[in-house]
């Protein structure tokens, strides 16, 4: 029976999506008891080492990788070559990038997903793209991570914008389309609000944003937070009127989950309760953005994915798992 789990990913900074997922699981696994540990596959060194110690301790490895790269599946290969691992493909672009594959090239990745002890994927989307390579259909399993849903403080100059309208938008790595659609529809939005803060924050992008509504007069109804360590990232999420995410980095999972207003780009599904809008419609998205502020926002939606990976942990035979079912509080 394995003694740990051993969690393959980006440790912050910056704080990206994966870097964040795989640092609130290891929390919750830590609050229950579960040995946990984190490695970092920018550190190759370190990781050929943990990989070999996993490897003769008989642990349960688990890789997470964005799936949407060529160099994610290097990664993989290097992992699965040294111990059985299980895998989490999390990026959105999976399905296009997989599709775009040659044969040769889709057969090695269906060869490497294959050996795989388990394979995971966030969306329905991912999942398919998978099976059609002509593996198993992966478990379909959130990224938020319940337990470790726990906001902190805002920064002070979030909260003292309580009052009017305020926007959050996570801007992490976002491409400049939708950048430009964000400065585009904000300056849409405060010609309706007049009282109008966006605040965005991220590893990267809010400074830009910030300098481009500069440029529109617009400079003193920006917030450009940077990159806020996770709970005051939720904080932020909670104190927000509606979060905006043309496609950007996220968020979305957590902000339905506290209950607040999302507005959201139809690029990919979002949980119950989202507005939606066609991507790069901005009439659409202003519309949205006005019926969301209209009403109450939806009840939340948790679609928490702890449990579920614990259930596979357990099957895995990683030890201190079964207790988990419950989803304790981190």
């Amino acid at each position: 029976m394995a003694e740990r789990i051993v969690l393959v990913g980006p440790v912050p900074p910056p704080n990206g999506a994966i870097a964040v997922h795989v640092a609130a699981l290891a929390r919750a696994l830590g609050a229950i008891g579960a040995a946990a540990a984190v490695v970092d596959p920018r550190s190759r060194v370190r990781l050929v080492d943990a990989l070999g110690r996993a490897a003769a301790a008989g642990d349960c490895v688990h890789v997470h990788v964005s799936g949407g790269t060529a160099r994610s599946y290097g990664l993989l290969a290097a992992c699965l070559a040294t111990t059985p691992s299980m895998i989490t493909l999390h990026d959105a672009r999976v399905p296009a990038f997989l599709d775009g594959l040659g044969g040769k090239a889709r057969d090695t990745v269906a060869e490497l997903l294959a050996r795989a002890t388990a394979v995971v994927a966030p969306s329905p989307e991912i999942a398919d793209a998978v099976a059609a390579l002509g593996v198993a259909r992966p478990r379909v399993v959130s990224t938020l991570i319940a337990p470790a849903l726990r906001p902190g403080w805002p920064p002070a100059h979030v909260a003292a914008a309580a009052g009017a309208p305020l926007f959050a938008a996570a801007v992490g790595t976002a491409r400049d389309e939708a950048l430009s659609f964000l400065v585009a529809g904000f300056a849409r939005l405060a010609t309706v609000y007049s009282g109008a803060v966006l605040a965005v924050f991220g590893p990267g992008g809010d400074v830009e944003v910030a300098r481009r509504l500069d440029q529109r007069g617009l400079g003193d109804r920006v917030l450009a937070l940077g990159e806020l360590e996770p709970r005051a990232a939720l904080g932020t999420i909670a104190a927000c009127d509606a979060l905006l995410q043309p496609g950007l980095d996220g968020g979305v999972r957590e902000a339905r989950a506290l209950g607040r207003r999302v507005v959201a780009s139809n690029a990919h599904r979002r949980p119950p309760g989202t507005n939606v809008y066609p991507t790069g419609d901005l009439e659409a998205f202003v519309a949205a953005v006005r019926a969301a502020l209209a009403r109450p926002a939806a009840p939340a939606v948790t679609e928490d994915g702890f449990a579920a990976l614990c259930d596979i942990y357990a099957r895995l035979g990683a030890k201190e798992i079964p207790a988990c079912a419950a989803s304790p509080d981190a």
